[in-house]
């Protein structure tokens, strides 16, 4: 049932949702059109554990968390390069896990690949081809298919470089509300 899921993505027209069961699917809110995707058991971090009717009950991921907290700490944010009806394929990269992760599929992918990285990631857009993350330090990068993996293609080195780079300018400066007073300005 598809209103017993949760969103971690939309794009291009299609909701990346979770059951229950931690099964993904890709779901056309218009035209109920759905496109599994690889369970997430097959990431090299998460087993399964299941009672003894064989249901699935939780996820061991640092530790074994029911399924219900498993949503909140697995699946944070899943992006779509192109619909799957456009018979071109189409790549779903996720943040997930407690570090906050990169793991990518391809359509015809029948597990998660994990991106092996330092970094945790806050965000995940796909633009022109490429997907493009921000870490919690502040580095934006470049992703792009390499095979059956993805390589960084681009790195800027921290975010605020970027927005307090102008000569003259306060890092920040700006980016408040109207009316806001910054603490001891």
């Amino acid at each position: 049932m598809i209103r017993r899921r949760i969103c971690i993505g939309s794009s291009h027209g299609w909701l990346i949702t979770v059951d229950e069961s931690s099964n993904m699917h890709l779901v056309n809110p218009l035209t109920g059109a759905q496109f599994p995707l690889p369970p997430v058991t097959t990431l090299p971090f998460v087993e399964a554990v299941h009672d003894s009717q064989g249901r699935l009950t939780g996820l061991i991921l640092n530790r074994t968390y029911s399924l219900q907290d498993a949503h909140r700490i697995m699946f944070h944010k899943a992006i779509l390069s192109a619909a799957p009806d456009q018979g071109s394929g189409f790549v779903v990269m996720m943040i997930c896990n407690i570090w906050r992760a990169l793991a990518f599929a391809r359509a015809e992918d029948k597990a998660w690949t994990y991106i092996d990285t330092p970094d945790s990631f806050t965000d995940v857009i796909y633009y022109r081809g490429k997907f493009y993350t921000i870490s919690y330090l502040g580095t934006v990068g470049a992703w792009e298919p390499h095979g059956l993996s993805f390589k960084p293609r681009r790195r800027v080195t921290r975010l605020h470089h970027v927005l307090g780079g102008v000569p003259g300018r306060q890092p920040n400066a700006g980016l408040q509300r109207p009316g806001v007073r910054r603490y001891g300005a």
